[in-house]
């Protein structure tokens, strides 16, 4: 059964124009509860301006705004991504403004990533923080959770979820994007996707974030949040070829050993350019920089940092290098060899999925068939 909001509470979501805040904003507004949806830039309420709920554009890095924009807030999802200061700065000056205005509960969405990689062992919820070095997101979304700890010692009560993979209609990321590479003859798995694809269905974070936001025993706790059913990338991947009606064999398949890394990603000598962006937006804030940085010639690596594009790899066979990019956060997750542990959300929240996966990717299919997603593609 689908959980329901209170239509008595007045919740905001903080980050609506992304794929999850988005659709808790249409969850919320389909039960006529109150909700305030925030947004960072006005194309992201393309998609929710259909629902008639409220509707205003917020820097969280700037306090007076989130003051306004939070007062009359009892209930706030905090749905926000970005680069490190966005994750960081921004959930300062969030936390701040929650502890001035008696915000009653955050709901933080946080990410499995901040764990170890390491290891074949299920991952439980008491394990520490020890997010992969080569992920700037994994480390901010850590720094963020310590922040989180801190404000709770002062009585603030913030929830945080960590799902891994959060798929369904309209995720550009794990639905979308996958698909489209598929249907272009581009798609890759590492290592024959062996790895563990610890997935969530959005309809499920959904309601794991609306029992968080009420539930008694929720009071300042973390959980992992996790589907269970147990699938492989590989299994993943050639679901997503059924539906679309191609064969498997299209995905190919390459090996670990034939990845090469940039030199300066693998050895991390240059990591102090990762913090480059952060520092020219906090200090500057010039957008004909970064346009300027887009044009220019003969700096590719410059734009790509400043841009916050992942590093790509290229796959080596017999010598020569083969026309696909590899992105390291996804060649890792292919390879992923740990299982989720969920079942202290299970326990304390009550929470459980509501669709199997083959009824999850039969919603995917009918999303992919309205937005015309053809082989052509």
């Amino acid at each position: 059964m689908q959980v329901l909001a209170d239509k008595q509470t007045s919740y905001v979501v903080l980050g609506a124009g992304g794929f999850i805040g988005g659709a808790m904003v249409e969850r919320l507004a389909c039960v006529g509860a109150r909700v305030t949806a925030l947004i960072h830039r006005s194309p992201g309420a393309a998609f929710i301006a259909r629902f008639g709920v409220p509707i205003r554009t917020v820097d969280v890095c700037d306090m007076k705004e989130l003051l306004k924009a939070l007062c009359d807030c009892e209930v706030l999802f905090h749905c926000v991504m970005g680069d490190q200061r966005t994750i960081t700065s921004g959930l300062e000056n969030t936390l701040q403004a929650a502890a001035r205005l008696r915000i009653r509960r955050i709901v933080y969405l946080s990410t499995a990533v901040v764990h170890s990689y390491a290891g074949s062992h299920p991952l439980t919820i008491t394990e520490p923080l020890s997010p992969p070095s080569w992920s700037g997101y994994a480390r901010a979304k850590a720094k963020a959770e310590r922040q989180i700890r801190q404000w709770r010692s002062r009585a603030l009560d913030c929830v945080v979820l960590r799902p891994f993979i959060v798929y369904g209609p309209r995720s550009m990321q794990w639905s979308v994007k996958p698909a489209r590479s598929i249907l272009s003859g581009t798609a890759y798995m590492v290592e024959g996707g062996h790895g563990r694809c610890n997935l969530v269905y959005i309809e499920h974070l959904l309601d794991a974030m609306l029992l968080a936001a009420h539930h008694p025993q929720a009071d300042s706790r973390t959980y992992l949040i996790d589907d269970e059913f147990g699938l492989t990338w590989s299994d993943y991947y050639h679901a997503l070829c059924d539906s679309l009606g191609v064969p498997r064999c299209t995905v190919r398949s390459i090996g670990r050993d034939q990845l090469r890394y940039p030199e300066y990603e693998r050895t991390g000598s240059l990591d102090w350019l990762k913090e480059f962006p952060e520092v020219v937006q906090g200090v500057v804030q010039s957008q004909c920089l970064r346009g300027w940085l887009r044009r220019t010639p003969g700096l590719k690596l410059a734009r790509q940092v400043f841009q916050r594009r992942a590093q790509p790899a290229w796959a080596i066979e017999n010598n020569r290098e083969i026309p696909v990019e590899i992105e390291r956060s996804l060649a890792e997750l292919h390879c992923y060899p740990r299982k989720v542990d969920a079942s202290v959300a299970r326990v304390h929240l009550g929470w459980a999925p509501r669709f199997t996966f083959e009824e999850t990717m039969q919603r995917v299919l009918e999303w992919y068939r309205f937005i015309e997603l053809k082989r052509s593609e």
